[in-house]
């Protein structure tokens, strides 16, 4: 089930599809673990291991909307095929941009809404992309300026320390 960030924090919950494996986007550009075109489905803990995160963080993205939900086999194991897996590979490339899940979830949302068409979400990525570098390039002008600043005030004490006042 889709959950916005917003809707589950306030307790609602709207769902845009129930109780169905969402796919991922499609062409993400990164399909190391899905090389063939019939690719078994993976269990939870397998594509936690192989993607150096842990169960927990899968589990969490589908609870908050992000994924749809695992397959579910003998047992209660969770299984993810290829389009599962590209969507976490997709969410954790964006996440380590520095993308945040509430905007993660915009992607979702719009890319589910429109039957899962990369297009759809790719104006708003842009967008997203651009505030971030937009944000960066201030933080760096920042920490420049900064730097400029503890450089000054180190040469100010040495002086004070060499007698050169």
């Amino acid at each position: 089930m889709l959950l916005s960030v917003d809707k589950l924090r306030k307790g609602k919950i709207y769902s845009c599809r129930a109780n169905r494996s969402v796919r991922s986007p499609r062409r993400m550009g990164d399909t190391a673990m899905a090389k063939e075109p019939d690719q078994k489905p993976v269990q939870i803990g397998t594509l936690a291991k192989q993607l150096g995160i842990t169960t927990r963080t899968i589990r969490y993205y589908e609870e908050i909307g992000l994924m749809g939900k695992g397959e579910r086999r003998e047992g209660s194991t969770r299984t993810y095929g290829k389009d599962d897996i590209l969507r976490l590979k997709f969410i954790l490339k964006i996440k380590g941009l520095g993308i945040s899940l509430k905007e993660i979830q915009e992607l979702s949302d719009i890319f589910d809404i429109n039957d899962q068409d990369f297009s759809t979400i790719t104006p708003k990525l842009i967008e997203i992309l651009d505030h971030h570098i937009a944000v960066l390039d201030e933080k760096m002008v920042s920490l420049s300026s900064l730097r400029q600043d503890i450089v000054a005030y180190r040469k100010r004490i040495m002086d004070m320390l060499n007698g050169n006042r």
